[in-house]
């Protein structure tokens, strides 16, 4: 017997502010996006420790998400030749995976500002296909909250380069603060703190590829980015008008 889709029922967020567009608004007007409840926060449901029972969740080694993400880098790098001289220092940042053991659950996947709405009750968050060029499969697959993490502070990066200004590296730090605050509670542990770094140089290399493929005039961006978490040489930023 065939089974098909019926129908899809769609919650309407009524008076809903698009999470970007505040961010920005914040920016030009030299506001903290971090105080007020005015920044989005991390679900509770995505701390593993507290979302046992509500999602499954697993536990895989350290050395197998680095190796997927090393797969992901040589392909981005035949993609993108601007990640070339980065290529060594990238590689020894995955391996600070090391042997130890990284929590993994059903995770948004694609977690930005522009999933972000602000409605009258509050932060709502949208879209969970994950990131548009992978595949079904992989959407689906399990990883660690970090990833959902390392999406909101580098769509903070992204807002503080789109209005370049004296105040703009400042408010991204404060905002970087704040959700890493609002998530772990306090300062991250080593391991937590090299995990997050690998998985937001692993998005920023996707940015790389995303940019060079569409927007080659912002790839500079994420290039930054890859630079300071990477310890390498930077290269000048580009500017985005949403993300």
């Amino acid at each position: 017997m065939q089974q098909a889709d019926l129908a899809m029922v769609v919650e309407k967020l009524a008076d809903a502010v698009d999470g970007w567009g505040l961010a920005l608004d914040s920016l030009r007007a030299g506001e903290s996006f971090a105080t007020g409840g005015r920044q989005p926060r991390p679900c509770a449901g995505r701390d593993p420790r507290r979302a046992a029972g509500r999602v499954p969740t697993a536990r895989v080694l350290g050395p197998r998400i680095a190796s997927t993400m090393k797969e992901r880098l040589a392909q981005a790098a035949l993609i993108a030749p601007d990640l070339g001289p980065y290529v060594e220092q990238l590689r020894a940042c995955f391996d600070d995976l090391g042997s130890g053991i990284v929590e993994v659950q059903r995770v948004h996947g694609d977690f930005h500002l522009g999933q972000t709405p602000h409605t009258p009750g509050g932060w709502k968050i949208i879209d969970f296909e994950g990131e548009p060029v992978k595949s079904l499969a992989e959407r689906a697959a399990p990883d660690s909250v970090w990833r959902d993490i390392a999406g909101m502070l580098r769509s903070f990066d992204y807002a503080a380069a789109s209005v370049p200004g004296p105040g703009s590296v400042a408010w991204a730090a404060e905002c970087r603060t704040a959700f890493l605050r609002g998530y772990a509670g306090g300062p991250l542990d080593p391991a937590d703190a090299a995990t997050l770094r690998a998985y937001e140089l692993d998005k920023a290399i996707y940015e790389v590829v995303y940019e060079t493929r569409n927007r080659p005039d912002w790839v500079g961006i994420p290039l930054a980015a890859i630079a300071t978490l990477a310890g390498a040489p930077t290269h000048p930023p580009g500017r985005p008008s949403g993300r």
